[in-house]
């Protein structure tokens, strides 16, 4: 009975993972250095708001990952405005007025 129960006891570290700590611990420095690369940013480029997309390519989206403190997360379409467009293209959108590009879509 007692060897039973022991061996029935210990089945579950069967299915734990001894390097899930390790991972969160990556994680979050790797978030750490998202955030403050992402301020770092803002604060170079003088920009209202930041934020570091990734790509879905499964679902055809770009959704935020980090963002500046006063912006806010965002999922968008890739090939949609100039976001979309670098994603869709991989080449960069330099302009003076954003407003005055047929890029330029509000709504985001």
């Amino acid at each position: 009975g007692i060897v039973t129960g022991c061996t029935l006891g210990c089945c579950p570290l069967l299915w734990m993972d001894p390097y899930q700590g390790e991972r969160l611990k990556k994680e979050k420095e790797r978030n750490q250095v998202f955030q403050s690369v992402i301020l770092k940013v803002q604060t170079i480029l003088d920009a209202e708001g930041v934020a570091l997309m990734s790509v879905d390519e499964e679902r055809g989206l770009l959704i935020s990952t980090h963002t500046s403190p006063d912006s806010r997360p965002c999922v968008l379409p890739v090939g949609v405005g100039f976001i979309g467009h670098v994603a869709e293209t991989g080449r960069f959108v330099n302009t003076v007025d954003v407003q005055d590009e047929p890029l330029y879509n509000p709504e985001l």
